[in-house]
């Protein structure tokens, strides 16, 4: 274990996100390599409303965005996660369209 490295903890709640008294939506952990934790997400809107109510499609759409929300807050997107992950996160990748239209990095 190496020791005296500096470690940086930020707490996010994005703008176009839930706010919870209970859990940050958000936490990065910056190092040597960044880290990013992501609260489970519900497909709930800005205002805590519940999203698609009986229609798993809009919420699954939903949750999506929310991830993609979080992801932007701690400054990356999708693409990157995939990139990372690469055939494991292809369902993902393909829901969002968000890669080849240049919208999220």
């Amino acid at each position: 274990m190496r020791t005296g490295v500096r470690k940086t903890v930020a707490h996010l709640n994005p703008d176009t996100m839930h706010k919870n008294p209970a859990f940050t939506q958000v936490i990065t952990v910056s190092g040597p390599a960044k880290t990013i934790y992501i609260g489970g997400q519900d497909a709930v809107d800005v205002s805590g409303q519940i999203v698609g109510k009986g229609d798993i499609g809009l919420q699954t759409e939903q949750v999506l965005n929310n991830m993609q929300a979080a992801l932007a807050a701690a400054g990356t997107g999708v693409c990157r996660v995939s990139e990372s992950l690469g055939e494991s996160a292809q369902p993902a990748h393909d829901h969002l369209h968000v890669c080849s239209r240049g919208g999220a990095s």
